[in-house]
């Protein structure tokens, strides 16, 4: 595949990283809330299909978060081309970018810290549900609650070009300013808005080859 190619489908990636990452959220939402009764808590982790479970979320996060730093590549080189010198919104989405996807995945591993120890260490690690507990509350800190508001300069970085130079409909870049102010809401609302501007933003570039958006 040649460099041009690479660049025209590079989008693709956005697309799977959406995907797998809805999937592994909801595998990690049939956890127990903080505020179940210790039993029901207990015998949730200590069930080996639920480990499993965490343990395929987990691999499917980890896989996930390549597909994103790849997507978040090719939507900041359109962005850099688009924009011309001195590309200062296109180093805010870049930044912007990874510092979400770093978060995320650090939230995700913590939900998988007390599955993972039940089930390598049963007969050495005695699982406290308050020690469960303490853990799913730090997983939603940082995700949703801190790593999707980090997402809004990248939403908001990439809207402006898109405003500013037509590299996508104006339509588009209307839509990503809305999700930049919800990015801040949390629990299901700021997630979902943000992926879903993945989704537009990536299904729109494929639509339009990187020398058809320079030319815009």
């Amino acid at each position: 595949m040649g460099q041009a190619q690479l660049a025209r489908w590079s989008p693709t990636s956005g697309i799977v990283f959406v995907v797998l990452y809805v999937i592994a959220g909801v595998i990690f939402m049939d956890a127990p809330a903080p505020s179940a009764p210790d039993d029901e808590i207990l015998s949730y982790y200590t069930d080996s299909g639920n480990q499993r479970s965490f343990a395929i979320a987990f691999l499917l996060t980890t896989v996930a978060a390549p597909f994103f730093l790849w997507f978040l590549g090719s939507l900041t080189g359109r962005l850099r081309q688009a924009e011309g010198e001195p590309g200062w919104l296109s180093r805010i989405a870049l930044v912007s970018g990874g510092a979400f996807v770093a978060v995320a995945f650090v939230g995700a591993a913590i939900q998988q810290f007390v599955p993972d120890a039940v089930e390598n260490d049963p007969d050495q690690f005695t699982l406290d549900p308050d020690i469960a507990r303490l853990l799913t509350n730090a997983a939603y800190t940082l995700n949703p609650e801190l790593a999707v508001p980090l997402s809004a300069p990248l939403v908001l970085a990439a809207s402006l070009v898109f405003l500013r130079t037509g590299l996508l409909p104006r339509l588009v870049g209307w839509f990503g300013v809305g999700v930049t102010f919800v990015s801040f809401v949390g629990f299901l609302v700021g997630p979902t808005f943000l992926l879903l501007w993945i989704l537009v933003v990536a299904v729109y570039l494929l639509r339009r080859a990187p020398s058809e958006s320079a030319s815009s």
